[in-house]
C-alpha cells in the first residue's frame, strides 16, 4: 500500500518533514472502522508478518503492528528501526522487542539497542531496559540562545522539543557490556550517543 497525500508530512508518527509519501508492506493487512459517540470514524490498522513501514529514509520493520489513528496511539512488537536524526551525519538503528506510542507525544521502547551499525549484530550499541520518548513545544532559539521571531508577523517561532529518557543502560563492544549507569536524559534536537567525555582521576581524599 502506497499513500501519497499532503497530510502524510503532519501524521504520527513522522511529524514535521516535507515527505508527503507513505509506504506499508505486510503479508496481512487488516482495517476497520467504528462509530465514536460524536458521529466520527474511529480508524484502526492491524498488520502482520514482514511488516515494513517507511517513510522517506525512515523505515520501520516489524512482525506486528497496531495503530489507532484517531488517538495517534499503538502497539509494535519486535520492531527494527532506521531514522536519521539531526547533528549526525547517517542512519540511527533502534531494536527493540515492544515499542508502544501512547499518543502523538508519548512514545516508550521496551528491551531496546541503540546503534549506528546496519550489521545484522552490531558491535556496539547500547541496551536499554526501557526508553521513553516525550515531545513539547518551546520558543525557538539560535545557536546563541537568542529567540527567532517570525519574519512576517514578528512573534516568537514555536519549535518542537524531542526528550529522551532511559533506564537500566549498558554499553557493549564486540558483545561484552563495559559500562552502565541507571538513567539519562538527552535532547533529541541536540542528542549525545552514549557520553560526551570521559574522564578518570581522584578525589585526593586518601
Amino acid at each position: 500500500v502506497v499513500i501519497d497525500s499532503p497530510e502524510i508530512s503532519n501524521a504520527a508518527p513522522f511529524p514535521g518533514d516535507r515527505y508527503k509519501q507513505l509506504s506499508i508492506l505486510a503479508d496481512n493487512v487488516v482495517a476497520w472502522t467504528s462509530d465514536l459517540p460524536d458521529g466520527t470514524k474511529r480508524w484502526q490498522l492491524y498488520r502482520v508478518g514482514n511488516v515494513i513501514f517507511s517513510k522517506d529514509k525512515r523505515v520501520i520493520y516489524a512482525e506486528k503492528m497496531y495503530y489507532d489513528a484517531n488517538y495517534q496511539s499503538g502497539t509494535i512488537l519486535n520492531a527494527d528501526i532506521l531514522t536519521p536524526m539531526r547533528q549526525y551525519n547517517g542512519l540511527v538503528r533502534m531494536k527493540a522487542d515492544v515499542i508502544q506510542q501512547v499518543d502523538a507525544n508519548n512514545l516508550s521502547a521496551y528491551g531496546a539497542a541503540l546503534t549506528s551499525s546496519r550489521i545484522g549484530v552490531p558491535r556496539y550499541w547500547l541496551q536499554s531496559n526501557a526508553i521513553d520518548i516525550s515531545k513539547s513545544q518551546a520558543v525557538a532559539t539560535d545557536a546563541l540562545g537568542e529567540t527567532i521571531f517570525d519574519p512576517q508577523t514578528g512573534a516568537p517561532e514555536i519549535e518542537d522539543q524531542y526528550f529522551a529518557e532511559s533506564r537500566s543502560n549498558r554499553v557493549y563492544a564486540a558483545g561484552i557490556p563495559f559500562l552502565a549507569w541507571p538513567r539519562f536524559r538527552t535532547d533529541l534536537n541536540n542528542p549525545s550517543l552514549y557520553l560526551e567525555k570521559l574522564r578518570i582521576g581522584n578525589d585526593r581524599i586518601f
